[in-house]
């Protein structure tokens, strides 16, 4: 990324750079040769006035975008990190996220539990909420299909398997059961709400997010 940076610089800096030199020979050769008259001496000094004038603000711009280019770089390079380190440790000094607690949707990957016999297997998939169910689409699948139906049901935090971030959410009639894990913190604390906010029928509201803020 600064290697690509570099090179747009070294581009752009091409577009203006030989006009200094040019500028400096002109008036090198005005000084030698004494041209003219005043009228013509003072037609060339305006222009490479005008000239000078640009090319200083050429170099400002180049300078205030290359400032941007690295803003921009630091910004691309703090947003990466949670993409590797979804959790970073204090000791990076990365702020919280902010947890958006008024939502009614929500989609994102997932870990869900399986038991076969007495083992228990964790598999990764797509989830996301369309009204009052929670739908899971496979990498395969064209639409999603429905993995369990939110309304009126209860979710827990719950520590399993040694998996952080994992909760329970209990249907309605307590007949199913499931068990999702978030890829980090801020994606199983928002879950987690927006669950919440789906059972307690916020969806069905005309502006569903003022009704989750109340």
């Amino acid at each position: 990324m600064v290697y690509c940076n570099f090179l747009n610089n070294l581009q752009e800096k091409k577009k203006w750079g030989i006009l200094r030199p040019v500028i400096s020979f002109l008036q090198s050769e005005i000084g030698y040769f004494q041209m003219g008259s005043e009228i013509c001496k003072k037609d060339i000094g305006e222009t490479l006035t005008k000239l000078n004038e640009n090319l200083t603000k050429l170099e400002e711009q180049a300078r205030e975008n290359r400032d941007l280019d690295v803003e921009r770089m630091d910004r691309l390079d703090a947003g990466s990190t949670r993409s590797y380190i979804p959790d970073p440790p204090s000791s990076m000094d990365f702020p919280d996220l902010a947890v958006d607690r008024s939502r009614t949707q929500i989609s994102g990957y997932l870990f869900y539990r399986s038991r076969g016999g007495l083992l228990s297997q964790w598999h990764r998939s797509y989830f996301f909420t369309q009204g009052g169910n929670l739908m899971q689409q496979s990498k395969r699948e064209v639409a999603g299909q429905l993995f369990l139906d939110l309304d009126a049901c209860t979710v827990d935090r719950i520590d399993t398997d040694d998996r952080r971030n994992a909760f329970q959410v209990t249907s309605s009639d307590s007949r199913r059961v499931v068990v999702l894990q978030g890829e980090s913190k801020h994606q199983y604390e928002e879950w987690m709400a927006t669950i919440g906010n789906i059972s307690a029928g916020l969806y069905l509201h005309d502006d569903p997010q003022a009704a989750a803020v109340e």
